[in-house]
């Protein structure tokens, strides 16, 4: 995904609604987190596979909450 592609995407919802970060887990709850505001920068990622190469890296802040992604309040974690 580009920065353009982000912004594209974000101009679709309401601009005073709050961003987290989803984190989809095998197993267990899936979190939402908060967007470490001071740590939206430039980064290099050092690839897995293939080159190195530069990206807008946006930090994983504190855990906020569950992300509810069936639409099924499922409370049997708590």
């Amino acid at each position: 995904m580009t920065v353009r592609d982000l912004i594209d995407i974000l101009e679709n919802f309401d601009e005073d609604m709050e961003v987290r970060i989803g984190m989809k887990q095998k197993y267990g709850t899936d979190f939402a987190m908060e967007i470490d505001d001071s740590c939206i920068e430039e980064h290099t990622i050092n690839a897995f596979y293939g080159d190195d190469y530069e990206a807008v890296v946006i930090t994983e802040g504190s855990q906020c909450g569950s992300v509810d992604y069936d639409g099924e309040n499922d409370d049997d974690w708590i």
